[in-house]
Order: structure tokens, then C-alpha cells, then sequence
């Protein structure tokens, strides 16, 4: 809580957009994770824990206090993102992370 003061004095942002977007930091890994369960049933144990810990490093990655430095030293241009994306981005390389792991095992019937 108390970082998040700093986060959103550091943003600017209103607080919905800010509480919004503090949401993608979990959010974004979990719904990766389960798409690829649901969709395809990939992922195993450490592909998993991977995707969550790739959605919230992406997603930190995606911040306006860090893309704009990343992308001034690689194309000279500042560039921002809105919070919306930073979901769309997060949650997209979380679950090409847990894709790359083993199918889940089929349960026996117990009968």
C-alpha cells in the first residue's frame, strides 16, 4: 500500500485509472495461466510460476515511469502506453510462457 502511494503520485493518473492499473500486475499472469489451461490445457508447475512471474515483470517493464526511458534509449522517442495494453501485453507473454510447458496430466477415473 504504501508503494502504491508513491506509484500513483509518481503517474499522475486519476485513481481509478491508477487502481486499474494496478490490478494488471496480478491480473495479467492469472488470466495468461488460464487461458492455456482452458484452451489448449498446457502448463506445468514451473511454467506456470514462470508466466505469473513474466506477466508481472512485463507488465513492470510496461510502467510510465519505465517504457519512456526504454524506448528513448532505443529509438530516441519517448513512448507511453495506457493501462488497457499493459494487460493485453501481459497477459499475451504469460501465456506463451505457460504454453512451453508439458501438458497437464489426464486424470484416471476412480471407478
Amino acid at each position: 500500500a504504501i508503494g502504491s502511494v508513491f506509484m500513483q503520485a509518481a503517474a499522475g493518473d486519476n485513481l481509478i485509472n491508477f487502481a486499474l492499473g494496478v490490478m494488471t500486475f496480478a491480473y495479467a499472469g492469472i488470466l495468461g495461466v488460464f487461458l492455456s489451461a482452458i484452451l489448449l490445457g498446457r502448463g506445468n508447475r514451473h511454467s506456470v510460476l514462470g508466466a505469473l512471474v513474466g506477466g508481472v515483470v512485463v507488465v513492470l517493464l510496461l510502467q510510465d515511469y519505465t517504457l519512456p526511458h526504454l524506448t528513448r534509449w532505443i529509438s530516441g522517442e519517448p513512448f507511453k502506453l495506457a493501462w488497457p495494453y499493459w494487460m493485453l501485453i501481459g497477459t499475451t507473454v504469460s501465456f506463451l510462457i505457460c504454453i512451453m510447458g508439458s501438458p497437464a496430466a489426464s486424470r484416471r477415473d476412480p471407478r
